[in-house]
């Protein structure tokens, strides 16, 4: 892997910073970072730009389903062709899921570089560190771990309002049973 990102992913990393800044006021997220290869500044052409989403317990839903529109209204939602440049919305977990081991295939190198290049761009209730902590078996030396976090804008304790748990029990209800329609049709 190359230490340090070329003039396009350079670019590219500031039009993350820029449209994930957006994203700064939907309740319940508590970390959005890159990952895959512009976290690992190994893009080419067409690249676009996978981002990682840890939510709030039982914010899931609604903060997907607002991320997605946000991205959609902005114009720079990966779909169809319309992938370079564009965010892909690759990852959401909650904060109850942040150890990744359970999901990782025996000598899961992909996985392990996946959360060793991962670069956060907004960071709440020290979010980064406590996902760190909770994948232990992913060891960062600290010239990594300052050169991922070098990208963050915005790191801050933040509070939401409460009904927002209620908006996200409503979208689940009406979301999950499309997608396990859709993972069945896979």
């Amino acid at each position: 892997m190359k230490s340090s990102p070329n003039a396009e992913e350079e670019i590219l990393l500031r039009r993350a910073q820029k449209y994930i800044q957006e994203l700064q006021n939907i309740p319940g997220i508590q970390m959005v970072a890159v990952v895959n290869s512009l976290s690992m500044y190994a893009t080419h052409k067409d690249s676009d730009i996978d981002i990682f989403i840890i939510t709030e317990e039982r914010m899931l839903w609604l903060v997907r389903v607002m991320v997605t529109f946000k991205f959609y209204c902005l114009g720079v939602w990966r779909h169809g062709r319309d992938i370079r440049g564009n965010f892909c919305l690759s990852f959401f977990i909650d904060t109850r899921s942040m150890d990744l081991k359970s999901i990782a295939i025996q000598n899961d190198v992909y996985l392990f570089y996946w959360i060793y290049y991962m670069k956060p761009i907004i960071v709440r209730n020290n979010c980064y560190e406590d996902f760190l902590a909770k994948n232990t078996w992913v060891k960062l030396d600290e010239e990594q771990k300052k050169e991922n976090r070098k990208y963050i804008i915005k790191e801050e304790q933040k509070v939401y309002q409460r009904y927002w748990r209620i908006v996200d029990t409503i979208l689940r209800g009406l979301l999950e049973w499309k997608t396990r329609r859709n993972n069945k049709q896979i």
